[in-house]
């Protein structure tokens, strides 16, 4: 009989062992960050926001259990000046994507920049934490000085198309398609010129651009 009793004893602490670890992993809540993605309404790229314009985080939580937790997201610029911030409850079942909505400070400076992303139960106890790269780019700036001028302003007239006749737009004038629409059309413009004005710059005029244009067959040629 002794050694049944031993036997007996062995199967009772596995059997403790096992629901203990297994309590630990549910208790621990595991949750992390799966997947996360930036979004960009108002271009082509990937990674690349707006100051004064909208902004959004695609975010993949993956839990062993159901959990209640709060994400905080801050936008620091590449002066690390938080220029968005955003927080947002949401509740976490097995695997859950949420979009977190932000809107860029017109202050922010272009450049380098990154989302700091934390997970937090509802008591504040960290769960998990990420850094996503991003560039904070200004709408309307095509070559890349941090400002929209008068140069810009003549890159988005040469691949403008005042008839929207044209299909397909050139590799080289994509960053004119403002809205992601596969034209550059009147739409393009208003956000261009929106941006143009924000930046301090008089209202552009397009007579004698349009008169230059008008007859042409193709904006690139």
């Amino acid at each position: 009989m002794k050694p049944l009793k031993f036997y007996a004893t062995i199967t009772l602490l596995i059997l403790v062992g096992l629901s203990g670890w297994q309590c630990q992993i549910v208790d621990a809540a595991s949750v992390y960050i799966a997947h996360t993605t930036t979004l960009n309404p108002w271009g082509n790229e990937s990674g690349l926001v707006y100051r004064g314009h909208p902004a959004a985080v695609n975010i993949t939580l993956t839990s062993l259990s159901k959990s209640n937790v709060q994400i905080y997201i801050t936008l620091m610029d590449t002066n690390n000046v938080a220029v968005a911030i955003a927080n947002t409850t949401t509740t976490i079942t097995e695997q859950t994507t949420i979009t977190v909505d932000m809107v860029v400070a017109s202050y922010a400076f272009a450049g380098h920049a990154q989302y700091n992303i934390v997970v937090t139960d509802l008591t504040s106890k960290l769960l998990a934490t990420l850094i996503l790269p991003t560039y904070i780019s200004v709408l309307g700036d095509f070559d890349s000085d941090g400002k929209v001028t008068p140069k810009d302003f003549q890159i988005f007239i040469d691949a403008f198309d005042y008839f929207g006749q044209y299909q397909e737009i050139p590799h080289q004038n994509k960053i004119c398609d403002l809205n992601n629409d596969k034209k550059i059309d009147f739409t393009d413009l208003a956000y261009f010129v929106g941006s143009y004005i924000d930046e301090g710059n008089s209202p552009p005029s397009l007579l004698n651009n349009q008169t230059g244009n008008s007859n042409s067959t193709n904006p690139t040629a």
